[in-house]
């Protein structure tokens, strides 16, 4: 389901296993928004796919963000796992020394196994 906005579109993958698809633009403006929507997720979840795939510009607060979203999900054991095909994205998290923090698969599905365990 999409918000009222067009932020962002959620579904579940799998039970327990949430994805949250980024659009558009994640910035100062409308992080509040964002978060509150996704946060209501995480607490429900075991596991979180982001897919920012469809995110055309994010700020260093966007990637705060996403970056707090993984530690309360290893907080609660569970597990969360971005979706990038995006060079620039790639460069972001390398630049930023995220890399190795916040892992990156490439689709979907290998996403969604990820935070399985699988």
């Amino acid at each position: 389901m999409s918000d009222e906005a067009t932020l962002l579109d959620v579904h579940e993958a799998e039970p327990g296993v949430q994805v949250v698809t980024l659009l558009g633009e994640l910035d100062y403006s409308n992080l509040p928004e964002v978060r509150d929507h996704v946060y209501g997720v995480v607490s429900q979840a075991h596991g979180v796919v982001i897919d920012v795939r469809k995110l055309k510009f994010i700020d260093s607060n966007g990637l705060g963000f996403i970056l707090q979203v993984h530690r309360r999900m290893h907080e609660k054991a569970g597990r969360m796992v971005l979706v990038s095909t995006s060079s620039h994205m790639e460069k972001l998290l390398r630049i930023s020394g995220l890399e190795a923090v916040l892992p990156v698969h490439a689709d979907e599905a290998s996403a969604v196994a990820a935070v399985k365990g699988g």
